[in-house]
């Protein structure tokens, strides 16, 4: 990722670059819009009943 320009090294040290921020920052937003996708049409459950499932 040093070689990709995403992160920058100083001996063990990594910082992330802006383009790597920048990166980061979309590959959390495609990871949420998926994860909102699997939600979409799922039941939810409510506290109680979850608290319940989770005790088995």
């Amino acid at each position: 990722m040093v070689d990709e320009g995403h992160l920058t090294r100083d001996g063990s040290l990594l910082s992330r670059t802006e383009a790597g921020a920048r990166e980061a920052r979309v590959l959390g937003a495609a990871w949420t819009m998926w994860l909102e996708d699997l939600s979409d049409g799922v039941p939810q459950q409510q506290p109680a009943e979850l608290a319940s499932s989770t005790a088995r």
